[in-house]
């Protein structure tokens, strides 16, 4: 699928940008990440974590990281270092027994590519994982598009390396 943007139309910009290059400096908005570790990345420095649950990066007190009533598309490169478990790329969670609207994880959950969002109601998510495997070990581009309309989901795609791998419409 390939879409082409009109003449004299103008491009959505990122609301944020984390280069990792040895600093969680927000390039384009103004949330800047705490708790940062470094290491090789694909293009430069990679942000890396342990995969227990330490390390992680924080953006409190900012809990709006990306507008959940437009469409949105979030993109990474990742190696994860083992198989299985859960292994969250990005996620804006209210917490344990705080589930709230427009929740969602961006993550790979036994080998798989997810996402979900709680978009209408916080008892209920909206789920999409891929069919393909993401490798361990190996640098992969995945991305996510969430699209929404009248306020009502109408559409979650991933990606894997550029291709579509699983999508609900």
């Amino acid at each position: 699928e390939v879409c082409e943007a009109l003449p004299g139309a103008s491009l959505p910009q990122p609301v944020h940008h984390w280069t990792a290059d040895g600093t969680g400096e927000d390039r384009v908005g103004e949330v800047d990440l705490d708790n940062g570790r470094y290491a090789a990345g694909r293009f430069g420095q990679s942000f890396t974590f342990q995969g227990d649950g330490t390390g992680t990066i924080n953006t409190f007190p900012v809990e709006v990281l990306i507008p959940r009533e437009s469409l949105f598309s979030i993109s990474a490169w990742i190696s994860p270092r083992t198989a299985g478990g859960v292994q969250t790329i990005i996620s804006q969670l209210g917490g344990r027994n705080r589930a709230r609207l427009g929740d969602y994880a961006f993550r790979v959950s036994g080998n798989k590519l997810q996402f979900f969002i709680r978009p209408a109601d916080a008892n209920k998510v909206e789920l999409v994982s891929s069919s393909e495997d993401i490798p361990v070990g190996a640098w992969t581009h995945v991305t996510v598009v969430y699209g929404i309309a009248n306020n009502e989901p109408s559409a979650m795609r991933l990606y894997i390396n550029g291709q579509l791998d699983g999508e609900t419409v």
